[in-house]
Formats: C-alpha cells, structure tokens, sequence
C-alpha cells in the first residue's frame, strides 16, 4: 500500500477527488451538505502530507515554490476577469439587474490591483477564496514549526501539537465571541488537520483500507448532517463545533483515501481522475465560469431573459449533473486550448528570432 500512497498520482488522484466534489458542492446538487463536510479539508490533508520540511530551514525557498504554485497563477486569473469584468456585463455572465455594474476605467486599475492581494471581490472567482487561505495555512504551519524547532528541537512534535491546540482552541473561542473575518478563522482551524497530513508522512504510518469501515464513515457522513442540519463551510469559518468538524474531516478524508485506493486499481480511471487532480487550480478558477454555460442553454432552451444567467450560480438544482460535467470538462478544455495556442506561439516566434539572426 505505501508504494501506492508514495505515487504522485495517488495524490493527484486525491486532488481529483477533492475537486469534484467541490464543483459537485457548487452545482446545486443533493450531495452538497455531505461533499461540504471534508472536501476542501481534504486539500488541506493533502498540503499537510506533501509539506517538505526542509522548508522550514529554506522558508525563502518555500515562499518561492508557493508563489510560483498558488499565488501567481490565482493572481494572473483575477486579473483576467478585472480586465473582461464589462465584457462579460456584454454577454449576460453579470448583470446590471442582480446588482453587478460596468466597470470605469479607474475600477478596473483598482480590481488589477487588488487582484495582487487575492482579496479583489470578483464574482465569477469566488471560488479562489481558497488559495489565499491555503498559502496562510502553510505558512503558518511552517513557521510554527520553524518556532518549534528554536525552542526545542527534541520535543518538536510535542511543541508543535500544543500549539497547533491551543491556535486551534483560540479560533474557535474567537468565532464564539462573533469575532471573525469570512474564512479568516478557517486557517486555524485547519492545523490539526494539515499535521495530521504531516504526521503520517513523518512516521510513515500505514492507514488500512477496509470496506466495513468504509461503508459506516459514508453512513456518518450522511448521518451527521441528517442529525445536526449544519454543514462545515470553510469559506465563512463555520465548523459547527470543534469535535463536529475534526470527526466529519476525519471520516471524509478516509472515505476519499479509501476512494483513491479503489481507483488506483483501474489504470483507465486512475489516469482520468487524477489527470483532472493535475488542473484542480485551474478548474476552480473556471467552473463557475463554465456554469454561466450551462445557463446559457438552460435559458435558450426555457425561453427566460438573458438577464436570468447571472440570477444564480446554478438556474436549476435538478440539471445538477450537467453543471458539474461541464464545471469539471470545460476548465480543462480551455486550458489544453491556451496551452496549445501559447506553446504554438513561442514556437513560432523561436523560429521567426533564429531566422531572423542568420
């Protein structure tokens, strides 16, 4: 089993899994309390197990490989959507009537500019809450044990995890108090979970697939939103209460595990989920996008106004399907097409600049 979880398409197996259900979770689906209670936890699992802790000597170097990985390419996709923010008011994606207005010329230098911030409010990015949370998250996790390491390098992990309680315990007493900023809490929430990731790298611990203990973690997923209505919601720091959210995290991340090792059995399907694990930044900068398709149609094909594409995320709970397909399939798409077309582009213009110099 430990050559399986040491492949990389494991993990991207993992991160295929995470991010259906995260474009599931969006899309108006029946499963959505249930994909809620772990799925973007489950990245940061992941993040948790691929943690290098040469890094914490190297925190410039780790500064560097998350820029490159998170920060820069969920700038670039904020920037992109500042500059076509009027364009797509033209095609109906925003609208006037649900409160959504033309950018000036002035707005659109302000939303590039707060793009550098990954904090711009650019609806159809909603989903990148995500990535300035995760880069929080690590860093924290890094300097926490980099703090460890200078108090007391024999007792790192005993350091580590009475902090990681006590920011965890701190977090939560905060949002009690009402004190919190939308997912700002959320990046201590998740600490034990993130160690927990880094633990069973660090002692190579070997977590045991068995279908009993699959089949009732599924039933407690089911069981636990039955029971209590609520959901976790990361994006607003709602975890109902700490015990809640380290057993639903606990026992998603298991279901997915497990999940992961079933796939990884069929070459054909480890392939395809985890080729869609490699674009899982990609497709949540997009699927909204590719939803806003989806309604496209949905209002051709009902004869409602246009201006009906941007009333909601989704127009129809029952075309849940449809949108998660095109939400998974289209991001995809698009990026193959622009890799293509950039690949083409600097080809060309090699062989223009060698032509050129002899």
């Amino acid at each position: 089993m430990q050559e399986s979880v040491d492949d990389r398409k494991f993990w991207n197996i993992m991160k295929g899994i995470g991010i259906i259900c995260v474009v599931v979770g969006h899309s108006g689906s029946w499963l959505t309390p249930y994909v809620y209670m772990f799925h973007m936890v489950l990245f940061v699992f992941i993040s948790g197990y691929l943690f290098n802790e040469r890094y914490v000597g190297d925190f410039k170097s780790f500064l560097k490989k998350r820029g490159k990985s998170l920060y820069w390419p969920t700038v670039k996709y904020r920037i992109a959507y500042a500059l076509l923010h009027n364009v797509f008011i033209l095609l109906y994606i925003y609208s006037p009537v649900n409160g959504i207005f033309s950018y000036s010329f002035r707005e659109t230098c302000v939303a590039i500019l707060k793009s550098f911030t990954l904090l711009s409010n650019l609806p159809i990015a909603g989903a990148l809450w995500f990535v300035p949370f995760l880069l929080i998250s690590l860093i924290f996790f890094c300097l926490v044990r980099k703090f460890a390491i200078c108090l007391n390098p024999d007792k790192i992990e005993f350091i580590t995890s009475v902090l990681l309680i006590g920011v965890f315990v701190l977090a939560w007493l905060l949002y009690c108090k009402g004190i919190t900023y939308s997912w700002g809490l959320s990046s201590f929430f998740v600490q034990p979970v993130l160690y927990g990731g880094f633990l069973i790298k660090k002692k190579n611990v070997h977590v045991k697939c068995n279908l009993i203990l699959f089949i009732i973690s599924i039933v407690i997923l089911f069981e636990a939103y039955q029971i209590s209505g609520r959901f976790v919601d990361l994006a607003s720091s709602t975890i109902v209460n700490p015990f809640f959210f380290i057993f639903v995290s606990t026992v998603g991340i298991y279901v997915s595990w497990y999940l992961s090792h079933l796939i990884m059995n069929n070459d054909y399907l480890a392939s395809a989920v985890a080729f869609v694990g490699t674009y899982s930044l990609h497709i949540m900068a997009l699927h909204f996008l590719a939803f806003r398709g989806v309604s496209y149609i949905y209002v051709w094909i009902h004869e409602l106004p246009l201006t009906k594409i941007s009333s909601a995320i989704y127009l129809d709970k029952n075309w849940w399907l449809v949108y998660s397909f095109v939400g998974i399939i289209m991001p995809v798409i698009l990026m193959r097409t622009y890799k293509y077309i950039a690949k083409t582009i600097k080809s060309q213009i090699k062989c223009l600049i060698y032509r050129q110099s002899y």
